[in-house]
């Protein structure tokens, strides 16, 4: 019996046994895949959790009653998530981003504020010395 995308499924199959057939066969590259590397898991809950936070907030800034208020919402939850990614403190990195954005001058500046060019040492030392 072929294991192709054209196989069909033999008329002496039960209709309870069909799924398993289908997921046998069809399927039988992706479930070889599967089997074959272990680091691989059969769902995409890490993906979903992921994700997760950015779907909550999402469906808050339907009330944030203005779209300014929804864009400002929108770039501070950015800028949480981003801190988050990068291995960042949130209330850390906005103590931090708070007391140095009145000396900024220059986008460069603006730039070398954003999570993605500190490291939680920086955060460490600048929590230390308060």
């Amino acid at each position: 019996m072929p294991l192709g995308r054209n196989a069909t499924c033999p008329s002496r199959v039960s209709k309870c046994s069909r799924p398993t057939w289908y997921v046998s066969f069809r399927q039988a590259c992706k479930l070889i895949r599967y089997i074959e590397n272990g680091h691989i898991t059969p769902d995409n809950n890490a993906a979903e959790n992921a994700l997760r936070p950015f779907v909550i907030g999402r469906k808050n800034l339907l009330f944030a009653g203005h779209p300014n208020g929804a864009h400002a919402a929108a770039t501070l939850y950015s800028l949480i998530e981003t801190a988050k990614a990068c291995g960042l403190d949130p209330y850390q990195y906005f103590r931090y981003l708070f007391s140095r954005i009145p000396y900024v001058q220059s986008e460069q500046d603006y730039r070398a504020l954003l999570p993605q060019n500190l490291t939680p040492e920086v955060l460490s030392r600048f929590m230390a010395s308060l």
